[in-house]
């Protein structure tokens, strides 16, 4: 094989990692969503329902790490990726920290919570989840056989187009606001080597977006 087949096989063989990946994620998050689903029914609170399906991101993540390491890029490559997120390793617990905190207040103090705090609880798992699987393993498997501007736009569009899928209006807002979102997420964390601040960025979109909404 000349040396460009065999560039063009890494970069297929690249994008098909994380591909499966994507796969991995999506469906570990369907068969959370609906084990929370389940305690959520016998909650009369809904928001406390919505809350508890947030978890399904942790889950669903913890599905992804360990298909990348057994099977998907092995443990030495998935080592490196996730050197650049473990100062995030305590976004878990801070989540269940916070999710424990909701529910003593709402049954066992009976104290009247916010939306806004429910959402905030919420997108710490939703962020955390999101940006490890884009920005943590996809981009960073990606820029081993392309270079950071394309690996980085790959993840955009995979963020954008195949994490949030809709009707027309749908993919018009991916198209104009999550793709360019995806992009930027993705150069900070190129540039900074780290996670942290693509979360915040992104638990604070969420989140504002709830605010306004209320």
């Amino acid at each position: 094989m000349t040396n460009t087949g065999r560039i063009k096989s890494g970069r297929f063989d690249a994008v098909m990692r994380s591909g499966v990946m994507w796969m991995v994620f999506s469906f570990a998050l369907l068969v959370c969503y609906v084990i929370t689903a389940l305690f959520g029914q016998k909650l009369a609170n809904g928001s406390v329902a919505h809350l508890l399906d947030s978890s399904a991101y942790i889950g669903a993540i913890w599905a992804t790490r360990w298909a990348a390491r057994k099977e998907i890029l092995g443990s030495e490559r998935s080592s490196v990726i996730e050197r650049e997120w473990t100062k995030q390793g305590l976004i878990p617990p801070l989540f269940i920290i916070g999710l424990i905190s909701v529910l003593g207040l709402v049954y066992v103090f009976q104290i009247v919570i916010s939306p806004v705090i429910y959402s905030g609880v919420g997108y710490i798992a939703v962020a955390w989840g999101e940006e490890t699987l884009y920005r943590g393993y996809i981009m960073n498997s990606l820029t081993g056989s392309f270079s950071k501007t394309r690996a980085n736009l790959i993840q955009a569009a995979m963020f954008a187009f195949l994490s949030h899928v809709g009707g027309f209006e749908n993919m018009l807002f991916n198209l104009i606001v999550r793709f360019p979102m995806g992009l930027l997420l993705g150069y900070i964390a190129q540039k900074t080597h780290s996670l942290r601040v693509p979360m915040l960025i992104h638990w604070l979109y969420n989140t504002g977006l709830d605010l306004l909404s209320i």
